[in-house]
């Protein structure tokens, strides 16, 4: 009897810090560790409004890329659970970026599109800056 009510009493504690973790919205450090630089360098990242999206962008920032973050702002699919980003999300998004000294441009965009996948695509691309190459020898 005594083993069995310790044991409850240690399930029971067990679940109330189970349910703690599900519901605390702040997951730790969010510095960005990295060993590798990409200075002058520029990255496209989908899904960037959460999640692992906003993960990347800003990681790709703290090394030194400037970001455009692409996300669908909207119900991507009709069988997710989770409610969708909005655009706030990704503003979220380009003020982390932005926090790492580089320059965003946050499109709300569907490259998933079967009229034309390419159409968000390209729309994105042009607001880039025009970037001078650079030859090889």
């Amino acid at each position: 009897m005594l083993a069995t009510s310790a044991s409850a009493l240690i399930g029971a504690s067990m679940l109330g810090h189970a349910q703690d973790v599900l519901t605390k919205t702040d997951v730790g450090d969010k510095t960005p560790h990295l060993n590798f630089s990409l200075q002058e360098k520029s990255a496209l990242v989908t899904g960037a409004a959460r999640g692992i999206g906003r993960a990347i962008a800003v990681a790709l920032a703290a090394a030194g890329a400037d970001v455009m973050g692409l996300d669908i702002c909207a119900v991507a699919a009709p069988n997710l659970v989770y409610p969708p980003a909005t655009p706030d999300d990704l503003a979220e998004t380009g003020k982390m970026v932005e926090a790492q000294k580089r320059r965003w441009i946050g499109v709300t965009a569907d490259v998933t599109s079967p009229t034309n996948p390419h159409e968000s695509l390209q729309r994105a691309l042009c607001r880039l800056p025009v970037q001078r190459s650079v030859g090889f020898s």
